[in-house]
């Protein structure tokens, strides 16, 4: 594990690899596999021409861990069992999330449960009124889907 931490802006290869603890040639041969690791870390996308360069938009959790992506599945995985729909699908992720955080279900601070938590609502629900989940969409500011 490094101590390194993620930073807001464009990153490149080098920080990228010393980031997740392996060498540059290691992380330019698996950089797909990492990237998709780095979703649990950050909201980021990829910019420039000819080479991709990796710009880190909103950090969730700026310290790598293999704990830190396996607790972000296992918030994603209970995600709709804590959501409480009354019928509606009327909730709130910070409720969601101070729930899940109080039951002890990962060994994450509260602030990275609550953003682990919205960030599991967005890729299964998107953002609301403007994108389409895995699960469906949002049609409501406090997270209505159909």
């Amino acid at each position: 594990m490094s101590n390194k931490q993620l930073k807001e802006g464009i990153m490149t290869n080098q920080e990228l690899a010393d980031w997740f603890g392996v060498s540059l040639s290691t992380f330019n041969h698996t950089k797909k596999k990492k990237l998709e690791e780095l979703t649990a870390f950050a909201d980021y996308e990829l910019v420039g021409e000819k080479v991709k360069k990796v710009k880190i938009i909103n950090i969730y959790n700026p310290v790598y861990s293999k704990q830190g992506s396996l607790s972000f599945q296992v918030i994603k995985t209970n995600f709709q069992t804590y959501w409480k729909d009354n019928g509606k699908g009327l909730d709130t992720c910070k409720r969601v999330g101070e729930e899940m955080y109080s039951d002890g279900i990962t060994s994450l601070s509260y602030k990275t449960t609550l953003s682990y938590v919205g960030r599991s609502k967005r890729e299964m629900f998107g953002k609301n009124f403007i994108s389409r989940g895995t699960e469906g969409y949002s049609i409501y500011g406090w997270g209505k889907w159909v």
